[in-house]
């Protein structure tokens, strides 16, 4: 069993690209790569899977295969609901005791509407690097004793109401990791020209 998959999902807009090119020019999905990097440094296995390219099948053989501990995804604009909410189930219908995770600034913003989809069990609100970190380690950590309001910048339902733990401080800028980009190497040809750096 592995500790977390990040999927990066795909849009309309990157179907259309891959229909209309073999070898679309992609960019990288820098936070999930970078969110990566600390829960790598803290012992966690991490796995990346990018829709964009990869097939749900993929996703599908990972998850019953891998039984990831938590799945998270990224959510930026209001048009990705629909397919986050897709993806949720997926994962839920693969390996129904992976807990899924959002991250990124609807979710973030729009908690309430977020947290009524049955199929998600918590959102990293604002900063997601630390919060994550310390999300898989409680849970590794705890088990079923897990409790959820201990951790920073998470949101997360209790008897059936919505609840949040004290808002996450912004990540120390002195602290800037490389990046582990070695877990999108697969995928290094379609991020445009920039060079893939290991960690």
């Amino acid at each position: 069993m592995s500790d977390v998959l990040f999927v990066e999902p795909s849009s309309k807009i990157q179907r259309l690209q891959n229909i209309k090119s073999k070898k679309p020019h992609l960019g990288a999905p820098s936070p999930l790569i970078y969110i990566s990097t600390y829960l790598l440094d803290a012992g966690h296995d991490v796995d990346i899977i990018d829709l964009r390219v990869d097939t749900e099948g993929c996703l599908g053989d990972y998850l019953k295969r891998e039984r990831p501990l938590l799945a998270g995804i990224s959510i930026m604009p209001v048009n990705a609901l629909p397919r986050a909410i897709e993806l949720s189930r997926l994962i839920k219908k693969h390996s129904p005791n992976t807990k899924v995770v959002w991250g990124g600034s609807f979710p973030s913003l729009h908690q309430k509407l977020c947290m009524d989809i049955p199929e998600l069990d918590y959102i990293v609100s604002g900063y997601g690097e630390e919060t994550m970190t310390e999300l898989v380690t409680e849970m590794k950590a705890r088990g079923g004793s897990f409790d959820p309001a201990k951790v920073n910048g998470l949101v997360y339902r209790r008897d059936g109401e919505i609840e949040a733990g004290s808002p996450r401080k912004p990540v120390d800028l002195d602290y800037k990791p490389i990046g582990a980009w070695r877990l999108v190497e697969k995928y290094a040809l379609l991020f445009g020209t920039k060079g893939i750096s290991g960690d």
